[in-house]
């Protein structure tokens, strides 16, 4: 290998600097930043801090994930030892995360800790879950734990509430509790037992269905 190729090689598998992949013409680009890399005809490897940013999704990791590749086309993230990742309605911290760069679809898994801006309201809404499925362009976000004993948790200012599963949509401001659903509000002073819950974010009202509710009145 001559010197000219040899340098090449060295600025491929080492860089500090800002780069970006063209997708397909017409699509996104993925901007990229990292402090270290390793570029594979298959994939691309990212070790210590790395930023990658693609349309309204963008991540950060400390510790090694990679892209693959899929005939030339960055086409997969995938992290198994923690990341950050921010959308347009909000931002969540995992442990794993599987994302198409394609599709812009992905899964975050194991302590799930997602922040939901929800348009106007002044309250952030604070989910904690085991598995986040996520659809970016769609603003649509579903999650579970993988326990059925052991609820998703969910908070917005004094508003506490568990379920088995919830979907939120970021267009409409909605998340809607599924499966053995509990809602403590004490700004409103009522409790509520049922099998779905749909929370207005914005607007501060819920509807239930097949529920019970317990109104604590003042003293």
């Amino acid at each position: 290998m001559n010197l000219k190729k040899k340098g090449l090689f060295l600025f491929l598998l080492l860089v500090s600097s800002l780069f970006a992949f063209a997708q397909t013409e017409g699509e996104d680009t993925l901007h990229i930043k990292a402090d270290l890399f390793k570029f594979f005809e298959d994939r691309i490897e990212f070790y210590n801090h790395a930023e990658i940013i693609k349309g309204e999704f963008s991540l950060i990791s400390e510790k090694f994930f990679q892209i693959l590749r899929e005939r030339g086309e960055d086409r997969k993230v995938e992290a198994r030892q923690g990341i950050f990742v921010e959308f347009e309605t909000g931002r969540a911290t995992a442990v794993e995360l599987d994302y198409d760069l394609v599709e812009e679809t992905g899964t975050l898994k194991n302590e799930v800790h997602s922040i939901i801006k929800p348009g106007e309201s002044e309250d952030s809404v604070e989910v904690f879950c085991d598995i986040m499925e996520f659809e970016t362009l769609a603003k649509l976000y579903k999650g579970k734990n993988e326990m059925a004993d052991r609820p998703v948790r969910i908070y917005k200012g004094n508003l506490y509430a568990e379920c088995s599963e919830f979907v939120y949509t970021g267009d409409t401001g909605i998340i809607e509790l599924f499966g053995k659903v509990y809602v403590y509000d004490p700004d409103n002073r009522r409790k509520l037992w049922g099998e779905y819950v749909k929370l207005f974010l914005e607007s501060d009202t819920l509807e239930a269905k097949n529920a019970v509710m317990e109104v604590i009145t003042k003293k």
